[in-house]
């Protein structure tokens, strides 16, 4: 058995999820087998704060409690893949606020990758500019979500 794996990325998230709700909407009208979707939202920014410290958010009791379970349990999985592949730590949070929530109302399983740069003031602005990409980070990051999609996609 194979796995697919679809890559997309939003426009309209600042503006109410435009993007992300309309592709959500398609998903659950045309049945797609989506086994999980993983938003990647802001995962570039290292803070000094913690640096190397990336947040793993899970589904805690949003609009579709039966997905939780599934949710923190491919939670674990990426909390793994970062052990197992970077030099990452991981921090759990709820999943709120973001692209995967279009897909969570529609019963879809999600999880989130968050680097927590909201906390700082260049967030939103017209300072969150390129220099504020950790490209080293980015790459830890990428290898976390690699290789957790390489492990949850292996036939079971």
């Amino acid at each position: 058995m194979h796995q697919n794996v679809l890559f997309a990325a939003f426009a309209g998230e600042e503006q109410g999820l435009f993007g992300s709700r309309a592709c959500a909407e398609i998903a659950a009208a045309e049945g797609w087998d989506l086994k999980l979707v993983i938003n990647l939202d802001m995962v570039g920014h290292n803070s000094s704060a913690k640096p190397q410290t990336t947040i793993v958010e899970y589904d805690q009791g949003n609009r579709v409690p039966d997905n939780d379970a599934k949710s923190r349990e491919f939670a674990a999985i990426m909390a793994q893949a970062a052990v197992d592949y970077t030099n990452l730590s991981v921090e759990h949070d709820n999943i709120s606020n973001s692209d995967y929530m279009p897909f969570e109302a529609r019963g879809y399983v999600c999880v989130g990758v968050y680097d927590g740069a909201a906390a700082f003031d260049f967030y939103h602005t017209e300072n969150d500019t390129i220099d504020k990409v950790d490209l080293g980070y980015l790459s830890e990051v990428t290898k976390l979500v690699v290789g957790a999609v390489a492990t949850i996609s292996e036939p079971s």
